[in-house]
């Protein structure tokens, strides 16, 4: 016997939507798909009155609904964990890989509800399945093929469904028409004219007035609190939002509750609003900004704050330092004390098996962004427990440093690749920030020595040529050369200008590289985007702290023009420039509405500290 090929046509599968016999794309008819919406929406709230009295949800009482336990997502990657021949080495790690679910109930509740049917969910894991479960549409209880049973809700599925139909109106329509906008927005390709939109900016004119007084200035941030003010979602004395979630520092976005952490969820925007409130006096700003707090401060008391710790990890912008410092400064601008206590409570779970579980290392998401974080806190407070920590987060990188075919020692985090990288958020300006930082702090010459590298390896890739450092994350011999505050010029210039504060011992170096990104800078307008993080409004950032750091009331003129020309162009269009969606949906600090209006009120008051450097 030996091998042999055979050709064999497979059949269409009946779940891949297929238009003329051809399987077809979703993004090629987002169009059809939102009018039908619109339509099929608009007739259910002009007949919702006759579709009740006619009784139709009472031919549905009974019928049996399949019930999700956890989004389909998260089985998704237990699976293939599961599946993996790495993790098969070991029965107990394998088995123990199915525990996972265990660590996912609530422990601040009294009871979990659910609990009975987790050994159904996980024999049906253990079996490489996606575990299944049913509930009767007008029941009460979930049940899986065994009958075990649990109750789940107090409310049936019936019932909700019903209630939700007598509220349905045409503002519900048009709300969740947005949402269906926005999300499908990322699956269609980009008409021309919206590609040429930033080619329609023109040079600003040079400014020399005084920006504090300005109506524009201030009026793009009022209209910021505002909009976040009117998407907010109350209940109680809590506030949420929901927004596009960027994954990372790439263009896909997902619509989601946005989360706990300063560069797109509820601590960044509350950041904004207590600004806004303490520029202002605005006290239902004040109010907003608490209680967007309040389910991260309730989190932080609870029962798994540890485990809610380790799912974010240690980062300054993504992690829980994010938290530290954004409830240290929120605590700053409102005068709120107990704000600074959940601050430093938020500190103490900085535990050592924290600290040594990251493999990120850089300001985003790992220690150097959790030592910014943690310095903020203990500026404030005088605490010197967030110092202790901070001391053990710049050790953890001291003992995790890689060394490059020139031995600098640098870090390369999980998730960047195997190759260290320059700039601000992932790359060596945002490494040696944080260590001479702590070098001021502690007095640690190795802290100091340690960044002394980090500047040193990043100005080994600097090219005259572009009067800029290049993103390292192309391929080998592959080069790009951004100019943002997260890659580039713009964000290593900042990056400079907060470490020649911290006693760095060459400030000629550092002074040569402000003026080097300065060049840069101001050759790059206008980006595609208006963000704090990889847009026009990082740029304008560093702009105005260059101008203060080289003395140049050029260059802060420069970003006032740049600022005001953002706000003519909004007051155009009708909107800012994003990556995707509008403002109603991008309202985070680094990548949306909050970070704009932060902007624009440090150009308003001196007093605000620059979020981009953790001041």
């Amino acid at each position: 016997m030996r091998p042999g090929r055979r050709k064999k046509v497979l059949e269409a599968l009946p779940n891949i939507p297929t238009v003329k016999g051809s399987p077809t794309r979703l993004g090629e008819h987002t169009g059809p798909l939102r009018d039908g919406f619109d339509r099929y929406g608009k007739f259910l709230a002009d007949n919702k009155g006759l579709i009740i009295e006619q009784g139709f949800f009472e031919t549905l009482a009974g019928v049996p609904v399949r019930k999700l336990l956890r989004p389909t997502r998260f089985y998704l990657f237990l699976l293939e964990r599961l599946k993996d021949h790495r993790n098969m080495g070991d029965g107990a790690e394998w088995s123990a890989n199915l525990e996972f679910i265990a660590r996912l109930t609530d422990w601040d509740e009294p009871e979990d509800r659910l609990w009975p049917l987790f050994r159904a969910e996980r024999n049906a894991l253990a079996e490489l399945n996606v575990p299944f479960f049913l509930a009767k549409s007008d029941g009460f209880e979930v049940a899986d093929h065994n009958g075990i049973s649990a109750r789940d809700r107090d409310e049936s599925s019936l019932t909700r469904a019903l209630n939700r139909l007598r509220n349905f109106d045409d503002a519900e329509v048009d709300w969740q028409s947005r949402i269906v906008k926005i999300s499908t927005a990322a699956l269609r390709v980009a008409t021309k004219d919206e590609l040429r939109r930033c080619d329609l900016f023109e040079s600003p004119e040079p400014y020399t007035g005084d920006l504090s007084t300005h109506s524009a200035i201030a009026a793009s941030a009022q209209d910021a609190a505002k909009c976040i003010a009117e998407v907010a979602i109350r209940s109680g004395p809590s506030a949420a939002w929901i927004g596009l979630d960027w994954l990372g520092d790439s263009e896909a976005c997902q619509l989601v509750p946005l989360g706990f952490d300063l560069y797109n969820g509820a601590p960044g925007i509350s950041l904004f609003l207590a600004a806004y409130a303490m520029v202002t006096g605005d006290a239902v700003a004040a109010e907003l900004s608490v209680e967007g707090l309040a389910p991260l401060r309730s989190h932080l008391k609870g029962a798994n704050s540890a485990r809610f710790a380790r799912d974010l990890g240690v980062g300054g912008a993504s992690g829980l330092g994010s938290i530290v410092y954004a409830l240290a400064t929120i605590a700053d601008l409102l005068g709120r004390d107990e704000l600074l206590t959940d601050a430093l409570r938020a500190a103490r779970l900085f535990t050592d098996e924290l600290i040594a579980a990251d493999k990120v290392f850089d300001v985003i998401g790992g220690s150097a962004g959790g030592i910014l974080g943690l310095l903020k806190a203990y500026r404030l407070s005088g605490d010197a427990g967030p110092l202790g920590r901070a001391t053990q987060c710049g050790q953890h990188l001291l003992l995790n440093r890689l060394h490059d075919e020139g031995n600098s020692a640098m870090w390369s985090g999980l998730g960047i690749g195997c190759r260290p990288l320059t700039g601000m958020s992932h790359g060596a300006a945002g490494f040696g920030y944080a260590l001479a930082s702590l070098h001021q702090a502690t007095g640690r010459e190795d802290f100091a020595a340690a960044a002394r590298d980090c500047v040193e390896f990043e100005n080994r890739f600097f090219s005259a040529d572009h009067d800029n450092w290049p993103d390292l994350r192309q391929e080998v011999g592959v080069q790009s050369w951004p100019c943002q505050w997260c890659y580039g010029a713009s964000g290593i210039g900042l990056a400079r200008i907060a470490t020649s504060k911290c006693g760095y011992h060459d400030s000629a170096t550092l002074r040569t590289d402000i003026v080097r990104a300065v060049k840069c800078t101001e050759l790059a307008w206008p980006c595609s985007v208006d963000t704090l993080c990889c847009g026009n409004l990082g740029n304008i950032e560093f702009l105005d702290e260059a101008g203060i750091f080289l003395n140049n009331l050029a260059l802060r003129n420069e970003a006032a023009a740049r600022a005001l020309s953002i706000s003519a162009e909004v007051k155009r269009t009708g909107d800012y420039r994003w990556g995707g969606g509008d403002k109603q949906f991008n309202l985070g600090l680094f990548r949306g509405l909050a970070g704009i209006g932060y902007t624009m009120l440090r150009r308003v008051s001196t007093s605000i500290p620059n979020v981009l450097t953790w001041e």
